[in-house]
């Protein structure tokens, strides 16, 4: 749609639903659940303070860190996904006797989903496999992966979204067998040309229509 004519029909439907306050307010009177929301922290595990060298003590930093999450009620720890299968019985162990859960596991592959060459999706394929099996083990929230980043594809946006679904109904399987979801992520435009908007995401996923090929909406790229 032309960005004119986008912002003329937003700008109408927003007049007609001004029109309408008491219809809008008893649709949202009427979603209510009266149930209290949860609101669970999760850090990415290179953020989470630490005074103890992880190179000469790695069990003794994860403690430490693992300590400072709960007393400040994080519950969620994000590893980076790169060689995450060598560090299954690290965080399982870690973990065991913790109020803190693996969450989303934050790429870590190599190559690009969604290159102009076929070598690079190879690579993304071959390490999202891995990255996958691994996560499933831990029981994380899903891995998360970026289609392409600025400077990795030559291809047309048409050409770029044919191949993402294209991946995406391959690799759907090797999520769902490992039992770990694809999180689509939207960026911004400095850092990618593509997928930018939450709602062009939910439309990918909506097209693969797989439980297993998801979306999230991250805050700091959202803002």
């Amino acid at each position: 749609m032309k960005r004119r004519l986008f912002l003329a029909s937003t700008a109408m439907a927003g007049a007609a639903l001004m029109t309408q306050p008491q219809t809008a307010a008893a649709k949202m009177e009427k979603n209510q659940t009266g149930k209290e929301g949860v609101f669970n922290l999760s850090f990415q595990e290179g953020i989470v303070p630490t005074k103890t060298d992880a190179k000469k003590d790695p069990a003794g930093a994860m403690s430490e860190k693992l300590d400072w999450m709960e007393k400040h009620g994080v519950v969620g720890l994000e590893p980076w996904g790169g060689g995450l299968e060598n560090r299954v019985e690290e965080f399982q162990k870690a973990l065991e006797s913790r109020n803190i859960k693996i969450s989303a596991i934050c790429a870590g592959f190599a190559g690009a989903p969604c290159s102009h060459d076929p070598a690079e999706r190879k690579k993304a394929k071959d390490s999202m496999t891995v990255i996958l099996q691994a996560a499933g083990a831990l029981g994380s929230t899903g891995l998360i992966y970026v289609p392409a980043f600025n400077g990795q594809s030559r291809m047309s946006y048409v050409g770029l979204r044919y191949e993402l679904i294209e991946f995406l109904n391959e690799m759907a399987p090797v999520a769902e067998k490992a039992n770990c979801p694809l999180l689509l992520e939207p960026l911004t435009r400095g850092e990618t040309w593509y997928i930018r908007q939450l709602a062009d995401a939910a439309k990918i996923c909506g097209e693969v229509n797989h439980p297993f090929v998801q979306m999230m909406g991250d805050f700091y790229h959202m803002g």
